[in-house]
């Protein structure tokens, strides 16, 4: 049962400080998605409406959103599953690291039902110092045009606002493809990145670094290269510093992007980000024949979110969100595993290495010995690396 505090704030207006008692009993019922999202949504209103009290916007009221967390918490605990609204949708999950409410908006086309396995078209967006949980990236003018005639699903990472989409921005975007993909079914072998400025420099970073988990992706005002960016010699700083730069930059990555289709659109009057930084990131995969940079003439940063609505940019994309791309092998992998001690890693340890953008991954419910752990961790990682091992079911 569901326990509502108000807090009155002035006459007329009430707002809700705590909403639950911490989590609804567990029933097997509370681990379906749709359950997880309805609560995650109900947060993150609630969250909205806190902010909405003290930061005036012209997008909501905290009154507005209050009712939408009361909506979505009636649903999380309804025994029968509410139909998703199709159309756009402010849709949450709730983040391993620390617990809080993540937004992303989310569409889904009007022919969508739950037995499609519709393509996912992730948009990554650019830097605006503004961004927070009352003002969150929408989609794209015109994406929803072509997610109606193509029959394609879009979400939005919030990224942690402006994090370039490194570390927990990073982990952002695959937490909300995962949950596109089992609250609504999206083809995970089917999804594209598209970004603009930051958004662009972040596409070619995830493509890069996890070339397995996108079929290809559009840059549009983008950059990719650290040291181009800042001018500055690889040589002249200290060896842990070029360490953490070629871990989350898309320059010593772009060896796993020689097959992946590419488009890169960047204006030639870009103030912002020069010309010279987009050459300087697809230089370096210039040799793939699916790659291709297209230069627009008298052409600013800010003039370039006009492609977003271009019809040849959109067919692009309908092509490669339709149909499966061969997976890439990965030449520049470098994991790096964690395995707890016997007993298990700590609360506090498990949200630290979520946090730095580790995956969790799961050996299953026996416990293993440490040094049994690492054997078997490793026998993994080197079937799942390894293109000549087959992974047929009869073999």
């Amino acid at each position: 049962m569901l326990s509502l505090i108000f807090h009155r704030v002035f006459p007329g207006l009430l707002i809700l400080h705590l909403f639950f008692p911490c989590r609804l009993p567990a029933t097997p019922a509370q681990t379906n998605a749709w359950r997880e999202s309805a609560m995650a949504r109900a947060q993150l209103h609630l969250a909205r409406a806190r902010l909405a009290e003290r930061q005036f916007t012209f997008d909501t009221t905290p009154q507005a959103e209050l009712a939408v967390a009361v909506r979505a918490f009636h649903a999380a605990t309804n025994s029968v599953p509410p139909t998703p609204q199709t159309g756009i949708l402010l849709d949450a999950y709730i983040a391993q690291n620390d617990g809080a409410p993540q937004p992303f908006y989310r569409h889904l086309p009007s022919t969508w039902t739950p037995e499609k396995n519709l393509p996912l078209l992730v948009y990554l967006h650019g830097f605006v110092p503004s961004y927070s949980l009352l003002e969150i990236p929408k989609i794209p003018l015109g994406f929803t045009n072509l997610a109606e005639r193509a029959g394609v699903a879009i979400a939005v990472p919030f990224g942690r606002s402006n994090t370039d989409f490194q570390g927990v921005g990073e982990q952002d975007v695959f937490n909300v493809i995962e949950h596109m993909a089992r609250r609504y079914n999206v083809d995970t072998n089917r999804v594209v990145l598209a970004g603009y400025s930051m958004g662009g420099m972040g596409a070619w970073q995830l493509a890069s670094r996890w070339p397995n988990r996108f079929n290809a992706f559009l840059a549009v005002g983008n950059r990719g290269d650290f040291y181009a960016w800042h001018s500055v010699d690889p040589a002249t700083l200290p060896a842990w510093q070029r360490r953490i730069i070629d871990t989350q930059f898309a320059a010593k990555w772009t060896v796993n992007l020689q097959t992946m289709p590419i488009l890169a659109i960047h204006g030639e009057s870009d103030f912002l980000m020069p010309a010279r930084e987009a050459h300087a990131i697809f230089d370096r995969v210039k040799s793939n024949p699916n790659a291709q940079l297209i230069l627009l003439a008298n052409t600013t940063h800010p003039e370039l979110g006009a492609q977003f609505t271009n019809e040849t940019v959109h067919a692009w994309l309908e092509k490669h969100l339709k149909i499966e791309n061969s997976k890439l092998k990965i030449e520049n992998f470098r994991p790096l595993l964690a395995i707890g001690p016997d007993g298990g890693w700590t609360p506090d340890e498990l949200a630290r290495f979520l946090d730095a953008g580790f995956q969790p991954f799961s050996l299953g419910e026996r416990p293993l010995r440490t040094d049994t752990a690492c054997v078997a961790l490793l026998a993994t990682l080197h079937y799942l690396t390894n293109p000549q091992i087959s992974k047929s079911p009869n073999s």
